[in-house]
């Protein structure tokens, strides 16, 4: 088995926006440097090729991008060998400038800021070190052998609160008279893999697979990885330049701070401190479970990947009615005319989701579409298969592949080559709130039927090869 690995920097030189958050935020300096890491793996005399990046999300057109680079230097390299995961870092730039919901796409006016950074200049930018980091990987590649360990140390939380009445809210308080539970359990363990040199047992690169998405310090105004800065920074202290591929597990309903069982004078999740802890804890789980894998691999990898129709969330003629409706009501109470653009103001905060449903109905009403590409990859390393999934994913869906799927160890992965936003439960969709309404959805339940379909028929058929 030929493992090689690499890693760029995609910190930005200029003033950019920061991405993750509804309101324009212009950052104002770096917090921690922002990295791609990749890992090269020869699969059936082919290279594959699995990349981490410190984004929100991936988005089109960057992995073709990336792809038609790599294949510069390695030829027939396409883009179905490369998979790139986004951390989910809520302090990096945006790569692209238009998203369905009007909350997420990129709103600074450039002619109010000298010299900042479009979309398009970075997702270039990052596309080029992208393959810059794949090519490094791929013509570093040696004999190597894998060695796999588990963490059972906590890093996520349920994040949906459910009350009484039937209804979710994310980050909903907990403290009201009608809360009644968090709508699904907590994270579970995080999975770390151990490239080594077959020739001296040297560590060649780190991949850890950790559910829980970077966004200690999302509210903060600075380019910043988050807590994996700092996981990297541990490691660097402690082993030197070993490369580290940092993918994120599912946690679409999951975040770092626990919303209930909180002791007076613990660290805060929502600030620098805790986002230290954090990596700092992550970084010493790694380094502890060194000398106690639980298994070790020295055969030949696999990789697989599907180009699957998943359904999108389509409105009904009612729901279309009433956004047509609705939104004749925002146009009058919010909007101005120059010339024949259409210009929002800010809204009082109060209706700004019902906007956003009427406004995400109305197009992809428009648009029609059917179904969209959901790309799964599966990389075999031994019993280890590492499968990915394009959204922001509900724990669940993760939990129904791993426990049909026994005689394979996963590392699941989200957020890889496309961002489909989240997909929810039919419980969550039952109860509404922000991760499990239209806008915030491209897809909806149905869809993550499928998609626990084929992971699973996907595991079954890597895992017997």
């Amino acid at each position: 088995m030929r493992i090689g690995f690499g890693t760029a920097d995609i910190t930005p030189a200029g003033k950019v926006a920061l991405q993750g958050q509804f309101n324009v935020r212009i950052a104002d300096g770096i917090h921690s440097r922002l990295y791609v890491a990749a890992m090269a793996v020869e699969t059936e005399g082919r290279i594959t090729v699995w990349a981490s990046v410190d984004l929100l999300h991936i988005m089109p057109p960057v992995p073709d991008m990336a792809a038609g680079r790599i294949a510069e230097k390695i030829p027939g390299f396409t883009s179905d060998d490369l998979a790139i995961s986004a951390t989910h870092t809520h302090t990096a730039p945006y790569v692209g400038r238009e998203q369905e919901c009007m909350l997420c796409s990129f709103k600074a006016e450039e002619k109010l800021y000298n010299d900042l950074t479009t979309p398009e200049e970075y997702a270039d930018f990052v596309a080029d070190r992208i393959a810059e980091a794949a090519i490094s990987a791929a013509l570093s590649m040696e004999e190597c052998y894998t060695e796999v360990a588990v963490s059972r140390m906590m890093t996520s939380y349920s994040r949906r609160t459910v009350y009484k009445e039937g209804y979710a809210v994310m980050y909903g308080s907990t403290r009201e008279e009608n809360f009644l539970k968090m709508e699904n359990h907590d994270g579970g363990p995080s999975n770390f893999l151990y490239a080594r040199r077959v020739s001296d047992g040297g560590l060649v690169g780190i991949v850890a697979n950790v559910p829980c998405p970077a966004q200690v310090i999302e509210n903060m105004c600075v380019v910043s990885s988050d807590y994996w800065g700092y996981t990297r920074d541990y490691i660097k202290a402690n082993l030197g330049d070993v490369p580290l591929l940092s993918l994120a597990g599912c946690a679409g309903d999951l975040s770092p701070r626990d919303l209930f069982r909180n002791a007076p004078g613990e660290i805060s999740m929502w600030e620098e401190s805790g986002c230290r802890d954090l990596g700092e804890k992550i970084g010493a789980e790694i380094i502890a479970h060194l000398d106690k894998p639980l298994y070790r691999h020295e055969g030949e990898a696999q990789h697989m990947v599907k180009h699957v129709p998943l359904p999108i969330w389509n409105p009904t003629d009612e729901e279309h009615e009433k956004a047509k409706r609705d939104m004749a009501g925002f146009m009058k109470k919010y909007s101005k005319e120059e010339g024949e653009i259409i210009i929002f103001e800010e809204t009082d905060g109060t209706d700004v989701f019902e906007l956003c449903s009427a406004d995400t109905i109305i197009g992809r009403r428009r648009r029609g579409r059917e179904t969209v590409d959901g790309q799964i990859h599966l990389l075999r390393l031994g019993q280890t298969v590492l499968i990915s999934n394009p959204y922001e994913l509900f724990v669940e869906y993760a939990d129904r592949i791993k426990a049909a799927c026994p005689d394979a160890h996963i590392f699941d992965v989200q957020m890889t080559n496309d961002d489909l936003n989240y997909l929810p439960t039919p419980e969550a969709m039952e109860r509404g709130g922000y991760s499990a309404v239209i806008f915030a959805c491209q897809c909806a339940a149905d869809a993550g039927e499928v998609l626990v379909r084929e992971s699973i028929d996907l595991v079954r058929e890597i895992i017997k090869k």
